[in-house]
């Protein structure tokens, strides 16, 4: 969309968790969990944050579809 806004990674470990903040607001935690057949994903949305649920929401049915997608070749 054109939109620059500064963020910032303020949590990081690899291959499982990231977090990071947005012009200095807390944004989302992304994680990875392994689990039975597969993994687990999670976006975890601080209250500041809330509107941006539905973006996380949508992301993850993405990514749903996506992993499955690559199962299925």
């Amino acid at each position: 969309m054109g939109l620059w806004v500064p963020f910032t990674v303020t949590e990081f470990e690899e291959g499982r968790t990231w977090a990071w903040t947005v012009a200095g607001v807390p944004a989302t935690t992304h994680s990875v969990e392994p689990a039975p057949g597969g993994c687990r994903v999670a976006f975890g949305v601080p209250t500041p944050a809330a509107p941006y649920a539905l973006v996380c929401r949508a992301a993850l049915r993405r990514i749903e579809r996506l992993a499955q997608a690559e199962t299925a070749l």
